[in-house]
């Protein structure tokens, strides 16, 4: 026999309507990057603040790490041999973008004098290089890099990818408007920038020289 569902008298509607009443919910916190001394533990991974909240890094690859170490050592070598004043930071380095923003670059160089907040968070960089992976790419060229453009020291971008040889080179012209000025897709090729009056050249060869690419297909040849 069907079960009948009897409609609520009217001394029960207002225990329904009691039920489904919504709980405050307490609202979020947000940081800013006088929070990162104490959010991070010194020996635990690192954080980057996003819109006043803390995200934690994940762990880079090793083709990653080659791409970032390699750059890094010969940007610094050129560096050198133009005899200007630059100085070279590595991945550990903090970066002030704004209150409630901080991140990691996989590289920055500051011209002359580096300058740092309360928290030892750069300041001044005058190029930021960012390793590109899967899972980061598209927030690394999309947001990431809006927030990048916002720094006035500012004056190059540059993304390397680490599965295939590919380098993009974006710099900020005399009016302050942004352009990709370089484009690279082989180990043949040479990237140039201009720092501090110097001409730097930076071959992807020596970028990518520990990193070992997947064989590219044969061409099927044609009957």
């Amino acid at each position: 026999m069907p079960t009948t569902i009897e409609k609520p008298t009217p001394k029960d509607a207002p225990l329904l309507a009691e039920a489904v009443h919504p709980v405050p919910v307490e609202p979020k916190r947000l940081y800013t990057v006088a929070d990162w001394d104490t959010y991070e533990d010194p020996h635990g991974p690192k954080f980057e603040l996003r819109n006043g909240e803390f995200y934690s890094m994940a762990g880079a690859s090793p083709d990653h790490n080659s791409v970032s170490f390699e750059f890094g050592r010969v940007i610094a070598n050129v560096i050198d041999a133009a005899g200007i004043d630059c100085v070279v930071f590595g991945s550990d380095q903090r970066l002030y973008i704004e209150d409630r923003f901080g991140f990691y670059p996989d590289l920055m160089v500051v011209s002359s004098f580096p300058e740092f907040n309360h928290v030892q968070a750069l300041l001044n960089p005058v190029v930021v290089v960012e390793v590109i992976s899967g899972s980061t790419g598209s927030f690394d060229r999309g947001e990431k890099f809006e927030k990048y453009r916002s720094i006035a020291s500012l004056l190059h971008v540059i993304f390397v990818e680490q599965t295939c040889p590919s380098v993009d080179h974006f710099a900020k012209g005399g009016s302050g408007i942004w352009s990709l000025v370089g484009e690279y897709h082989s180990t043949g090729e040479t990237l140039t920038l201009t720092l501090a009056g110097a001409n730097l050249a930076i071959p992807l060869a020596a970028i990518y020289k520990r990193v070992t690419f997947p064989a590219r297909p044969e061409p099927t040849p044609e009957a």
